[in-house]
């Protein structure tokens, strides 16, 4: 990766921040924008539960507890990783993955069935999110699966936007404490469905790439997947930049 490719990132990434903190709040106010958000969560969160609760339901009768569920996640990821290392076949791979990925998306509907939603929940939820990441990422990348340029503008989005959500929890323990700021966090305060959106179709993609290895149709697939995990990176850059300026830094607009 030359200089040219590092500066054209930079320059992208740093375009989408300078016009979520800066521009943004001359097009809407803060409690548009907020409105917004709050519609857009509202939107992504009933849709995806409406469409995959006939699949949860029966877990709920049964009294499945949310985060064995996501425990569940975290061993199929360390499958995955074996899987990776091992060099096994890429059709068992893609249904690892593809399995690990399911139960990232379940464990959260099944909270919200049988109002289960915790802060343990959703801690153990997000390091199961960041695991999976790690270990679908390395793998695809290292044995040939992804493209490195679609990883390379991914990764850099998303480490991004991991040091805008930690400054966010910074600003919001001025007030309450680092400790409760975290724990409020992973109830789910302040999070934005367009992050889980871009994760969504960035494992899409991988997933893609995978079984592209065996049908070759699917490369097509993949790829638009990958770019439209790019382009929500930088779509959850610019709103996080926007959160900071309008609802933690408490800057007038």
């Amino acid at each position: 990766m030359n200089a040219a490719y590092v500066f054209l990132i930079t320059f992208m990434y740093l375009a989408a921040i300078i016009f979520g903190a800066f521009l943004l709040p001359f097009f809407c106010t803060k409690e548009t924008f907020f409105r917004l958000i709050r519609r857009v969560n509202h939107l992504e969160t009933s849709h995806r539960d409406g469409l995959l609760l006939f699949l949860v339901s029966p877990l709920a009768r049964l009294g499945i507890n949310p985060n064995a569920l996501t425990l569940a996640g975290f061993f199929l990821t360390f499958v995955l990783a074996a899987a990776f290392w091992y060099e096994t076949y890429p059709i068992v791979i893609f249904s690892i993955a593809l399995f690990s990925g399911l139960s990232d998306m379940f464990d959260g509907i099944l909270a919200r069935a049988s109002q289960k939603v915790t802060a343990l929940g959703g801690a153990l939820d997000g390091l199961r999110d960041l695991f999976l990441f790690l270990v679908i990422s390395i793998g695809a990348v290292t044995g040939g699966f992804i493209p490195l340029w679609g990883f390379i503008w991914f990764f850099a989005g998303a480490a991004l936007i991991a040091f805008f959500k930690f400054l966010e929890i910074l600003q919001r323990g001025t007030n309450s404490g680092f400790v409760s700021a975290f724990w409020q966090r992973a109830e789910g305060a302040g999070k934005l469905s367009i992050d889980r959106i871009k994760f969504f179709f960035y494992i899409v993609s991988c997933l893609g790439f995978i079984l592209g290895k065996t049908i070759s149709w699917f490369y097509a697939f993949a790829y638009m997947a990958l770019v439209l995990a790019i382009v929500f990176a930088f779509a959850s850059t610019l709103f996080h930049a926007a959160i900071l300026r309008l609802e933690f830094l408490k800057k007038d607009i």
